[in-house]
């Protein structure tokens, strides 16, 4: 009982401090300085010992869920005014680019396309505003209409004036200060490779060895693009590592915009020959179908009969892109040491190669395997290997005529064929 009074009590003291807030003439009280600090420290206290007194006879299990509940209340609280955050300035990002893409996205593709790079007067009666209106939309805009743009003209390799326009924009500076302010660092480097773009050697220097691969590796393309002394000098550390699916697709591009600068390009089929990986190594041999030096393209035989399988198939193809009739007679000295899989990728190469005197070749390819799939290459090969090829396919018709699955074959090749004649006209 005598407990039950010390809390009334208290209680009546507490709404008597919280009531002297007024006169007895109803006018307010106004709080100053110190007092002001007593008086609402004074308020929150009363509450806080309130909540506290309240909780102290519930078991502990209770005061535990209470808390645990209150917590979860408060990070939804601030979780929802961060999401609403977020969405409103991804909402107010997304209507500036799609007002500056409004005004200005003509004006910046026809640059990229031309040849020469305008001057500032030409720029501002392109776009139809002065410079410092054009400035006026943050370089993060700018940066993801230009990217857009590249990767709309992906289908060429060089677009001169895109160092231009991205200084023109801010872009180029905006690139830097995010790696100087280590912001962004994996998009923005990949912004610049996509792009292109000639940076300071010295911001990439702190990247080149980051303990990120991918940021690493994309550092490193980067690297390729703004040096001239030694470009090449992390390539074979990276190629000997476990390459990211983008990888192959980066460098691809990167090789074709070195090959369109006319910069010094890597030797492939040195970098080929140390390879420990064989999807690397083979993909390093497809490149110089595109981008190899002549001698290079001459000497992909070597790797017909490589350790690696996939080597093989690599150099069997780049002969086929080629259509390099000087390596013909090693495709068909190779043939008996390939693999199945390996044998229809000769017969393949030869067919492209169309140099119409391997016809036999492919009719004793067929009659020399009891394996369904050389056959039916070799077949597919003689259909498409020229007039003589077409003559020898059909003489076959005679030859194996009590061979009911040959005919069959036989049949089927030519249907085929026939569906895609029409299909094509």
């Amino acid at each position: 009982m005598n407990y039950c009074a010390n809390i009334f009590r208290f209680d009546l003291s507490g709404l008597d401090r919280i009531d002297i807030s007024r006169y007895p003439d109803g006018n307010t009280v106004h709080y100053t300085g110190i007092d002001a600090f007593d008086y609402y420290y004074g308020f929150i206290t009363y509450w806080g010992s309130s909540i506290v007194a309240w909780f102290r006879d519930f078991s502990w299990q209770i005061q535990v869920s209470f808390a645990v509940i209150l917590i979860c209340i408060l990070t939804m609280i601030v979780v929802a005014v961060r999401f609403y955050k977020n969405i409103k300035k991804t909402r107010a990002f997304e209507k500036e680019v799609a007002d500056a893409t409004e005004k200005y996205r003509d004006a910046f593709y026809s640059v990229l396309i031309q040849p020469d790079e305008p001057t500032i007067e030409e720029m501002e009666k392109l776009c139809g505003d002065t410079v410092d209106t054009i400035r006026e939309y943050s370089p993060n805009v700018y940066s993801t209409i230009l990217s857009s743009l590249r990767l709309e003209l992906s289908e060429i390799t060089l677009l001169p004036n895109v160092n231009f326009l991205c200084r023109f924009t801010g872009v180029t500076q905006f690139y830097e200060q995010n790696l100087i302010n280590k912001r962004d660092i994996l998009s923005t480097l990949q912004n610049i490779v996509t792009m292109s773009l000639r940076i300071s050697e010295g911001l990439l220097a702190v990247y080149i060895n980051h303990h990120n691969t991918n940021i690493r590796h994309m550092a490193r393309m980067a690297y390729i693009i703004c040096t001239e002394t030694e470009p090449y000098r992390y390539l074979e550390e990276d190629l000997q590592e476990p390459q990211a699916l983008w990888r192959p697709m980066m460098l691809h591009r990167l090789f074709g915009w070195l090959k369109e600068t006319e910069r010094q390009m890597p030797q492939f089929l040195v970098l080929a020959s140390i390879m420990k990986d064989e999807t690397t190594a083979a993909f390093l041999i497809e490149e110089i179908a595109y981008w190899g030096s002549p001698k290079e393209k001459s000497t992909v035989k070597d790797f017909f009969l490589s350790p690696m399988f996939k080597c093989r198939q690599s150099a069997l193809r780049v002969v086929a892109l080629l259509c390099d009739e000087t390596q013909e007679s090693a495709i068909i000295d190779s043939y008996e040491h390939q693999t199945d899989s390996l044998r229809c990728e000769c017969l393949k190469a030869v067919s492209a190669i169309n140099s119409g005197r391997q016809t036999q070749f492919f009719v004793d390819a067929y009659y020399g395997t009891s394996s369904k799939q050389i056959r039916e290459c070799a077949l597919s090969c003689m259909y498409n290997y020229g007039a003589e090829g077409r003559r020898r396919f059909e003489m076959m018709r005679t030859e194996i005529a009590g061979d009911q699955m040959g005919i069959n074959l036989l049949n089927q090749i030519d249907s085929m064929a026939v569906l895609n004649q029409m299909r094509n006209f």
